[in-house]
């Protein structure tokens, strides 16, 4: 084992020393943390914006709306995975989304959310070209 010496040698470049160069056209790389959280921090801006254009939010308001919004879709996701299971089927089915929908949302919540996504989902299927009328028929 070769002995440790107190320093570097200067023919070595160290990036974390100060005043160490970097050879020209070489880019300190950025490790990344591993997990990417989730955001719905811009899409809760923009309905923002569009209700009240004069109105802004905090950054403590923001981290509250998008942990409300994380908690519904993982509330909804898990009813109708059980839903799912319930029916055996190894297929997740717009029929149980809607359920899902209809259990876990309160009362006009859950009317307006299941109007909105057949809606949303009537526009992505003519803008794409996909889907036919047995499974529209099914969404109604």
């Amino acid at each position: 084992m070769a002995p440790k010496g107190r320093g570097r040698s200067t023919t070595q470049n160290s990036e974390g020393a100060a005043g160490a160069e970097r050879p020209q056209g070489s880019k300190k790389v950025k490790k990344s943390s591993g997990v990417k959280s989730e955001t719905y921090e811009r899409y809760i801006y923009k309905l923002l914006k569009n209700a009240h254009p004069k109105m802004g939010i905090s950054k403590q308001a923001m981290a509250i709306m998008n942990c409300c919004v994380n908690d519904a879709f993982e509330r909804v996701s898990l009813e109708a995975v059980k839903l799912s299971r319930l029916s055996k089927s190894k297929v997740l089915a717009p029929r149980d989304i809607i359920s899902a929908c209809r259990l876990v949302l309160p009362g006009e919540l859950s009317k307006h959310a299941v109007a909105e996504g057949s809606k949303t989902l009537m526009r992505y299927k003519q803008f794409t070209g996909k889907g036919n009328r047995a499974e529209e028929a099914d969404i109604k």
